[in-house]
């Protein structure tokens, strides 16, 4: 089938769609560009209109993953409740999801990718910082963190929370359930938080969907 009767966009959206299947399926160096554009139910010249290369959709197919991940920090963000539950809420939602795409950043921290990978780092920075600066700074004026900078602050959280999964000869027992718990800990003595700190066991669910 080709894309003669499909708008450009649906086209591309299609493509990255069956490459983000593929890859955690069966990994991005056993993915051809015509399994991707297979599964699209398109012709291979079609992955060629958008893309050169596995690793271009490779930069769409994270692009998205963050946007996903976005829309649930947001939707976190605008519940009720204070600054402290909604910080660790979010740090818990982000480590889990991050580890459910390990495999990504597998890929992402080969030299060959270290353009890529920076330009994610950026990404988590324009996309995820600001609502996290929103949490911090509300906390700050409700009394519940002591820190100066908020923007600052959710720098320094969100590298927190990158830093296992985007470090180097990282082992295979670097992203387990003790290495989540240090950095549950780590985040709130960073915003000096001021109130009784909920144990990760007691905190609500911090999304109702399912990880894609």
């Amino acid at each position: 089938m080709t894309t003669d009767a499909v708008a450009p966009e649906d086209s591309r959206i299609a493509l990255v769609e069956a490459a983000s299947r593929l890859f955690r399926i069966k990994g991005c160096e056993a993915t051809s560009i015509g399994d991707i554009t297979e599964r699209a139910g398109m012709d291979i010249g079609a992955f060629y209109q958008f893309f050169q290369t596995r690793e271009d959709i490779l930069e769409d197919v994270v692009d998205a993953m963050i946007d996903r991940f976005s829309t649930e920090v947001r939707d976190i963000r605008d519940r009720s409740g204070d600054a402290t539950t909604t910080i660790l809420l979010i740090t818990r939602l982000l480590l889990a999801r991050l580890e459910s795409e390990s495999a990504f950043f597998e890929i992402l921290k080969r030299p060959p990718n270290a353009g890529l990978s920076f330009r994610i780092s950026a990404a988590y920075q324009v996309r995820i910082v600001p609502v996290l600066a929103d949490v911090i700074e509300r906390g700050m004026t409700d009394g519940e963190f002591q820190v100066s900078h908020p923007r600052a602050a959710a720098e320094i959280v969100m590298a927190l929370i990158l830093y296992p999964f985007m470090r180097l000869g990282l082992g295979e027992d670097g992203r387990d359930a003790i290495t989540h718990k240090a950095v549950l800990e780590s985040v709130p003595r960073i915003l000096g938080v001021t109130m009784a700190i909920p144990e990760s066991s007691n905190l609500p669910d911090a999304s109702p969907s399912s990880c894609p």
